[in-house]
């Protein structure tokens, strides 16, 4: 017997939702952390090499202009990333330390999603009632209908 239960209620999409999240905001720190100070070198390669560019060769209005641009753009983006990983690294910092609590998350969510499919596609077989799988009272009651059916054609 399938016993058919919404299994995804309010609980259990919450619990799921939180594990989930938690990792998702420890991957996204992480991200940042290792991520920001490669992005952070290029870029500073890069306002180098306008600057040297615009120090050793000749340029007109508008060259100067697109270059200008082009400086400010990526100033601008290297302060964010700076900025970034600077709000980044005591969190990223915590997480390490806990990164235990983090690996048992993953653990955790993962196991919540068996729990969650174990519970969908759970059966149940009657042990002593056999008569009333469902199959079998099905049968009885096509049985029973077509005694009725029977009884009132004999009757005519």
């Amino acid at each position: 017997m399938r016993v058919k239960k919404n299994v995804k209620d309010v609980w259990t999409v919450t619990l799921k939702q939180v594990t989930r999240n938690m990792l998702g905001y420890f991957d996204c720190v992480k991200n940042i952390y290792e991520q920001n100070p490669g992005r952070i070198t290029e870029l500073q390669t890069e306002i180098s090499d306008i600057q040297h560019i615009l120090g050793l060769n000749s340029h007109d209005a508008v060259a100067l202009v697109k270059l200008a641009k082009e400086l400010k753009r990526v100033l601008q983006e290297r302060w964010k990333l700076k900025d970034e990983l600077k709000l980044a690294k005591p969190i990223y910092e915590l997480f390490d330390k806990h990164s235990k609590f983090f690996e048992g998350l993953q653990r955790l969510s993962h196991d919540i999603d068996k729990m969650v499919d174990a519970q969908e596609n759970r059966t149940y077989v009657p042990r002593i009632r056999t008569d009333l799988q469902p199959g079998l009272i099905k049968q009885e009651n096509d049985v029973v209908k077509l005694k009725k059916v029977m009884e009132m054609r004999n009757a005519r």
